[in-house]
This record gives C-alpha cells, structure tokens and sequence, in this order.
C-alpha cells in the first residue's frame, strides 16, 4: 500500500506541475521512480512536459516485490540513467536475493532494453549515496547523464549550456539544468 501512496502521490505531483523533463529518486524514491515507468505513457499524455527521462540512484531492482515492468516505449520515447556507487552494500542479501553489490545495473539494463527504453549504466566510487563534488568522477556522472539525455534531439534550440562542473561559478540549479530530482 505504500509504494501505491507514493507513487499517486508522485503522478499527482507530475501533472499538477505540467510535467517534467528528468524525474529522478535515490534508494527507495528510486523504487518509486522504477515503478511509475508502468504509468508514465498515461501521465505524459496529461501533461505538457513530457518526461522522457528517469534517473535512478542507489536504486535495487524490485520487480518480483512490485511487479514486472509492462509498459513498452517506441525507440527514443524514454531514457534511463541508473547509478549505483561500488561500494553500495544497502538491501543486497535478504529473503528474495543474495547478490553483489553492483548486480542490479545489468539487471536494470535487461528489463528497461526489453521494455523499449534506452539505458545506461554508471557508477561511483562511494557506497550507498548520491554522488557529490567531493567524489572522484561526479562531473564526467552528471555530463553523461546530461548527454544521454539530449542524445538522438532533433531540435536542439532549446537545449541548455552543457554543465561545466562543480566550483565553476554556476549555482547547483544551472549546473543540473532541467532535472527535477524526485
């Protein structure tokens, strides 16, 4: 019932902000974020803003406790980005799995390229965090995950300045452009 309440309450939140471009979730907002993926194509089509990426870290695979993934995207209608640091240890052994610690990112790859949406993998050199300034690699994490999603645009008019990093001169919003973090 939970992961019910959470998720009405993110889709709730997604249309009455007219959309979003990225929605991302850390740990248990990121089983939240996997799950929407079955109502993403009906909540699209109420907003304005079409989320046409989701950004996971920290994230496990749930599928077996919430249920598979359904839904099926056309080529380039939704993108993944799913992080997990090396040394994240959170939620891999207990009564449904006994797995090392990065098994989920090839897990997440199989069942969101089955469902038609494009995914990548990264990791960090942290464990069971979001990926901060202070960690070896975060500009490249954040650039790729930038790139990914802008890769395949038509119209790129629109498109913002690429992040230049931490400790440029930008303020956190500018450097994260259009992400929304869930």
């Amino acid at each position: 019932a939970s992961m019910e309440a959470a998720l009405a309450k993110l889709e709730e939140r997604i249309v009455a902000d007219g959309g979003y471009d990225i929605v991302a979730g850390f740990s248990q907002g990121g089983e939240v974020v996997q799950n929407l993926l079955n109502r993403l194509q009906a909540i699209n089509a109420r907003v304005d803003t079409k989320v046409k990426t989701v950004a996971l870290f920290g994230a496990r695979i749930y599928y077996t406790k919430y249920g598979p993934l359904t839904a099926k995207f056309a080529p380039g209608e939704v993108k993944a980005f799913v992080c997990m640091g090396q040394k994240d240890n959170e939620d891999i052994k207990d009564a449904s799995r006994d797995t090392d610690n990065l098994w989920d990112l090839e897990q997440f790859d199989a069942a969101f390229s089955a469902a038609g949406i494009d995914t990548i993998t990264a990791t960090h050199p942290g464990g069971h965090e979001m990926p901060d300034q202070k960690m070896q690699g975060t500009r490249q994490l954040f650039k790729s995950l930038y790139e990914h999603y802008w890769k395949g645009e038509v119209n790129t008019s629109q498109r913002p300045p690429k992040p230049t990093g931490m400790g440029t001169g930008l303020s956190r919003n500018q450097q994260m452009d259009a992400i929304e973090v869930a």
